[in-house]
C-alpha cells in the first residue's frame, strides 16, 4: 500500500501536473470557443467582413514601429545587469527570440533569448533575470493603458468602470517603487528556482522611463490591432479605445503570468472577454483567432527580415538538429 501511494505521488509530481495543465487549459478554451461560434453563428454570418490588403500591411508596419522603443528599453535593462551588446545585436536577438512566442508554453521566448545571448558570451542567468524584469514591466504598462482607456470606454460592465482607473493607478504606483519592484522580481526568480540570480537594484529613473516607454508600446500594439480589424471587417464606430483596452488586458495576462502553462490561450481569452463587451461573442472569438494568426505571421516575417538584413552569423533558432 505504501509503495502504491509513493508511485501515485510520483505520478502526480508538480512537474508532471504542470505539463498536464497546459493541454487541459487549451482544450477547455477551444471547446468554449467552438460552442460560442456554434451558438452565435447567426450573428457571425450577418457581420460585414471584407479584405483590405493595404490596411493589413499598414497594421504590420505600425506593429513593427514599436521595436524602435522596445529594443532600447531591453538594451538598457540588460546593461543594468552588466551585459551590453550593440543595438544591432540586441535588435537581431530580440527579433529572433520572438519566435518563442509562436510555440505553446510560457517561457520559450525567455529560453531562446537566453540561449542566443549565451552564444554571444553573455551569461544566460543575467539574460533570464533581465527578461523577467521586462515581462513584469510590460504587464504593469498594460495595466496603465487599461486603466487610462477604461475612462474612455462605455462603462457597460464592472471591468470598464471609470473608477477602476484609480485603483489600477494606485496598484501600479505601489509596485513600481524600486524596493517593492526589486523584491517582486527576486520573489519571482525564487519561484522559478533560480537560486543564483543576480541582486536586483533598479532606480526610480530606470523604472519610470521604462514604464512610460512600454506603455507607449502597448498603445502602438493596440493601434496596430485596430487597423488590422478594419482591414478585415467593418468595425463599429467608437471601437478604437475598446480595442486598445482589450490589447492592454492581453499584455497584462501574457506578461504578468508569463510562467503559467497555456499562457497564450489565457492571453487570447482575456482579450476576447473584453472585446465581447462591444462585439457579438462569435465575432470577438473570430477576431482574436485572426489576431493570433496575424501575430504569428508577423513574428515570422520580422525574424526573417532580421536574418536577411542584420547578419546571418547567428542562427535565428537557438537549437538546431546539429546541436548536441
Amino acid at each position: 500500500m505504501g509503495q502504491q501511494t509513493r508511485r501515485w505521488g510520483k505520478g502526480f509530481s508538480p512537474t508532471r501536473l504542470r505539463r498536464l495543465i497546459g493541454p487541459i487549459v487549451i482544450g477547455f478554451v477551444l471547446i468554449v470557443a467552438f460552442i460560442v461560434l456554434i451558438k452565435d453563428s447567426q450573428r457571425l454570418l450577418t457581420f460585414s467582413f471584407h479584405l483590405d490588403p493595404l490596411l493589413v500591411l499598414l497594421s504590420f508596419v505600425v506593429e513593427c514601429s514599436g521595436l524602435v522603443l522596445v529594443v532600447p528599453v531591453w538594451h538598457q535593462i540588460l546593461a543594468r545587469f552588466g551585459s551590453r551588446l550593440s543595438y544591432r545585436d540586441d535588435l537581431r536577438i530580440y527579433c529572433y527570440s520572438m519566435l518563442g512566442n509562436t510555440i505553446p508554453g510560457g517561457v520559450w521566448s525567455l529560453v531562446s533569448r537566453a540561449a542566443l545571448y549565451e552564444r554571444q558570451g553573455v551569461t544566460s542567468m543575467r539574460v533570464a533575470v533581465a527578461s523577467v524584469v521586462e515581462s513584469v514591466l510590460i504587464g504593469l504598462a498594460g495595466l496603465v493603458v487599461y486603466g487610462l482607456t477604461a475612462v474612455l470606454v462605455s462603462p457597460e460592465n464592472i471591468w470598464q468602470q471609470p473608477g477602476i482607473a484609480l485603483a489600477i493607478t494606485a496598484f501600479v504606483v505601489v509596485w513600481i517603487q524600486p524596493p517593492v519592484f526589486n523584491w517582486l522580481i527576486g520573489w519571482l526568480l525564487s519561484r522559478l528556482r533560480q537560486a543564483d540570480e543576480p541582486v536586483i537594484s533598479l532606480r526610480y529613473a530606470d523604472l519610470g522611463c521604462w514604464l512610460a516607454l512600454e506603455s507607449l508600446v502597448v498603445v502602438i500594439g493596440g493601434i496596430a490591432v485596430y487597423v488590422l480589424l478594419h482591414g478585415f471587417a467593418t468595425v463599429p464606430a467608437g471601437m478604437f479605445f475598446s480595442v486598445i483596452n482589450a490589447w492592454a488586458v492581453a499584455a497584462v495576462a501574457g506578461n504578468l503570468f508569463f510562467w503559467i502553462p497555456g499562457k497564450l490561450v489565457v492571453r487570447d481569452s482575456a482579450m476576447a472577454f473584453i472585446l465581447m463587451q462591444s462585439l457579438p461573442a462569435s465575432v470577438a472569438v473570430v477576431f482574436v483567432l485572426l489576431i493570433r494568426v496575424w501575430t504569428i505571421v508577423s513574428i515570422l516575417i520580422v525574424a526573417g527580415l532580421a536574418w536577411l538584413f542584420l547578419g546571418r552569423n547567428l542562427h535565428p533558432w537557438p537549437i538546431t538538429l546539429g546541436d548536441e
